[in-house]
C-alpha cells in the first residue's frame, strides 16, 4: 500500500539547480584559466610540428587546436566535480534531455536568442551603420579556413561540439558554483558575463552577454541542460548558414 500516486520518472527533475558541493568562483576562475593556457599550448606545439607561422592567416588546424585544448579542461573540471561528488553528469551538472520537448523549446528557443541579437544591436545599426558592418566583418573571419569540406568540418565543431561543451561548463558548472556562492540569480548572470567574455570578441559580446542570460534562465528553470543544448545548436547553426551564404 502506497501513501499516494507515484510519479513518472520522466517528470522528476534529474538535477537540482544548486550544486551539492561547496564549489564556488575560485574554481570556475581557475578553469577559465586553464582553458587559455591549455588552448595556446595545444596550438603552440600544432603550429612547431607543422613550422607554421603563428602570424599567419587563420586555419582550420589552428582553431581546432585550440577549441581542442578549451573543451579539455571544460570537460575535465566538469568531470572532477561531477565524481567529488559521487554524482553522474545527469545529476551533477544537469545533463539530461527530455524528448520532444526540449527538441521544439530548444529550436524555439535558439531562433529567440537570434532575434535578442538583432534587438541589442538594432540601435548600434541606427546609430552607427559602420560599427554594426564590423560586428559583421568579425563574425565573418570565423569563414578564413576557407569553404568546401574545411567550412564542414568548422561547422560540426562550432554547431554540434562547442554547444554541449559550453553549457556543460558555464551553465552546467560555472552557473551552479556561482550559485553556490551569490544565489541563483547571481549565478545566471555571472555565468553570463563569462560565457560573453571568454569569446574574445569585443564587438560581439553585448549579444553573447544577452544570449547567456537567456540560456542561464533557461537552465535555472528546467535544472537540466537539454533544452539549452538544443537552443545552442540552433543559434549556432543559424550562425553558421548566414556566413556560409555570403561566402
Amino acid at each position: 500500500m502506497t501513501d499516494g500516486p507515484t510519479q513518472p520518472v520522466d517528470d522528476v527533475r534529474v538535477a537540482s539547480s544548486e550544486p551539492a558541493a561547496p564549489w564556488g568562483w575560485p574554481q570556475v576562475l581557475l578553469a577559465l584559466v586553464g582553458a587559455i593556457v591549455m588552448s595556446n599550448v595545444v596550438t603552440a606545439l600544432w603550429l612547431v610540428a607543422l613550422d607554421v607561422s603563428a602570424s599567419g592567416p587563420n586555419s582550420l588546424g589552428r582553431m581546432l587546436c585550440s577549441f581542442a585544448g578549451i573543451w579539455t579542461v571544460f570537460l575535465g573540471i566538469s568531470l572532477i566535480y561531477c565524481r567529488r561528488n559521487g554524482q553522474t553528469l545527469a545529476v551533477g551538472v544537469g545533463l539530461s534531455w527530455r524528448f520532444p520537448r526540449d527538441l521544439v523549446g530548444g529550436i524555439f528557443w535558439g531562433l529567440c536568442g537570434q532575434a535578442l541579437v538583432y534587438l541589442v544591436y538594432l540601435p548600434v545599426q541606427l546609430i552607427s551603420p559602420e560599427t554594426a558592418a564590423k560586428v559583421s566583418d568579425k563574425a565573418k573571419e570565423t569563414t578564413d579556413v576557407g569553404g568546401g569540406w574545411k567550412f564542414f568540418v568548422l561547422a560540426i565543431a562550432v554547431v554540434l561540439i562547442a554547444p554541449v561543451v559550453e553549457e556543460i561548463f558555464f551553465r552546467g558548472f560555472a552557473q551552479r558554483a556561482f550559485s553556490a556562492s551569490f544565489g541563483p540569480a547571481w549565478g545566471v548572470a555571472s555565468a553570463a558575463v563569462l560565457f560573453g567574455l571568454f569569446h574574445f570578441a569585443p564587438l560581439q559580446t553585448p549579444a553573447l552577454i544577452a544570449f547567456g542570460f537567456l540560456l542561464g534562465s533557461l537552465a535555472r528553470r528546467n535544472g537540466r541542460l537539454g533544452e539549452n543544448i538544443v537552443a545552442h545548436i540552433a543559434f549556432n547553426g543559424v550562425t553558421m548558414i548566414g556566413l556560409f551564404l555570403s561566402l
